[in-house]
């Protein structure tokens, strides 16, 4: 009876830390009624939260993350019920599961959205999409209905052409799609997870690299930056996390399986991840936001958690609650900051959180891990030192952070290096750390706005890489900046 006394303190001090290390900055529940919001999106200062009710895609505000306001509801005659979107330099993709296709529309002035293009099975689409993801000039798209992934070019998004259909080996359907520094991760329903090159998918049929065994009603993944390591949820059957070594694609191996009792939460299951760094963000049904440190990837530790759903499986819901069914966290964006992750709850709607401190401690509150300012001889317990530049190279010490460079070496900062003429094409340069993801931009002028992608998701090797910029010479003038994916 005292061990098992003993154990349950460490249980409750173990979930107050959580709690603590992750805070609520703001709410807002967009549309009124019981809505069963669906995934959520941002970019800038911008989110995007959709929803399977018919309530169309909410557009709000962040520039102030503790008063979030909705500047826009795109909400089509023809029905608004959208699952799923993605957001990139301006122009969203809206994926439609009530048969209206895919809307490509413009969120330049984001409160006043306008539809560019609606790609149905007219134009070699899908008109039920249940999922959709962006890669470079490229938009994948699944309809949780056939093991079909559908890829269109979107390089002119008010002109997208067909590219391919790409068919996988699952026996079901291909519920949800990633795609990560030129791989393709499709998770099927079957329990099949396929692996495809898709470097050169506008020119040849992608290559299967593997196929992985995530369990019978696989849900959705993602993978950490150097292609190694998979996180794949599964629901109704398996209902589990698990954490792959996907090295060799062919030879895919388990690492850890993770499910609500194994962390101690009442909840029916995991619903979508994220990997960034060393954290696994996990969207959880009932449970709310979990974090999981991966840095030893056999033994995932949970450093953090929200929960936006005041109850378990049994406490009363939306339409849909009840035991065995789904209410709370739907979906979760940690791609904006740590500072400022966004959560989806099916009725509760958008949650920002704060999540800088599950990196480690930070006694100093200044977003640089104590650990990390040790290592590097600043001072965890001074605020200033974030936004200091120990070895003189124009980057704040935050940055350098961030960056994954040295704050002492004044040789190693996030920067272009050289930027050479090639004949009709510009050759831009960078240093790069081993595993960090990169995103090269241009602008025919410096500022805060007008910057077009040239190469997104692009591996950082420990070497200096090179971006082309075909007939880059040809303009009169051109800004570069690199800048970390996280």
């Amino acid at each position: 009876m005292k061990r098992r006394f003993v154990l349950s303190l460490a249980l409750l001090w173990c979930l107050a830390l959580q709690s603590a290390n992750i805070t609520l900055v703001g709410q807002l529940d967009p549309f009124p009624g019981n809505n069963r919001y669906g995934d959520v999106w941002g970019e800038g200062n911008l989110a995007f939260i959709g929803s399977f009710e018919g309530s169309g895609v909410g557009i709000i505000d962040l520039s102030s993350p503790s008063s979030p306001k909705l500047l826009a509801h795109y909400d089509p005659a023809e029905g608004g019920l959208f699952e799923d979107m993605q957001v990139k330099n301006g122009i969203a993709y809206f994926a439609s599961w009530d048969g209206g296709g895919l809307h490509i529309v413009s969120v330049t002035n984001p409160a006043a959205p306008v539809l560019l293009k609606q790609l149905t099975a007219r134009e070699k689409g899908f008109d039920t999409i249940h999922n959709v993801f962006v890669d470079g000039i490229y938009v994948y798209l699944a309809d949780a209905a056939t093991p079909i992934v559908k890829v269109f070019d979107v390089s002119t998004p008010s002109d997208p052409v067909f590219v391919r259909d790409i068919r996988t080996t699952d026996t079901q359907f291909i519920h949800d799609i990633t795609v990560i520094s030129n791989r393709l991760y499709t998770s099927g329903w079957s329990g099949k997870t396929d692996i495809f090159d898709v470097t050169d998918v506008g020119s040849q049929a992608p290559k299967r690299l593997g196929t992985i065994n995530t369990g019978s009603a696989s849900h959705s993944s993602w993978v950490s930056a150097d292609g190694k390591l998979l996180a794949s949820c599964a629901e109704y059957n398996a209902k589990d996390l698990r954490l792959y070594n996907i090295s060799d694609p062919t030879k895919p191996v388990l690492l850890s399986r993770i499910n609500s009792k194994s962390i101690g939460v009442d909840a029916v299951c995991p619903h979508n991840p994220v990997i960034v760094s060393n954290l696994l963000f996990v969207s959880w049904y009932q449970a709310g936001l979990q974090v999981f440190n991966i840095s030893n990837p056999t033994n995932p530790i949970v450093v953090g958690s929200y929960d936006t759903f005041p109850g378990g499986q049994k406490a009363p819901g939306g339409v849909d609650s009840g035991a065995g069914r789904y209410d709370g966290n739907w979906g979760v964006y940690p791609l904006l900051g740590l500072d400022r992750v966004l959560l989806s709850d099916l009725d509760g709607g958008l949650f920002v959180v704060d999540a800088s401190k599950v990196a480690g401690a930070d006694n100093d509150g200044d977003r640089l891990p104590d650990s990390w300012e040790i290592q590097n001889n600043l001072d965890p317990q001074d605020a200033s030192d974030a936004a200091g530049d120990a070895d003189g190279d124009h980057a704040s010490n935050l940055t350098e952070f961030l960056s994954s460079t040295n704050p002492q070496d004044k040789a190693s900062a996030l920067a272009v290096s050289g930027v050479e003429r090639s004949g009709a094409n510009l050759k831009v340069s960078f240093s790069s750390v081993r595993g960090s993801l990169y995103s090269v931009e241009r602008n025919n002028r410096w500022g805060t706005t007008g910057w077009t992608v040239l190469k997104d998701e692009i591996l950082g090797d420990g070497d200096r890489i090179t971006v082309t910029h075909t007939n880059g010479s040809a303009l009169p003038q051109q800004f570069y900046r690199v800048s970390v994916r996280p």
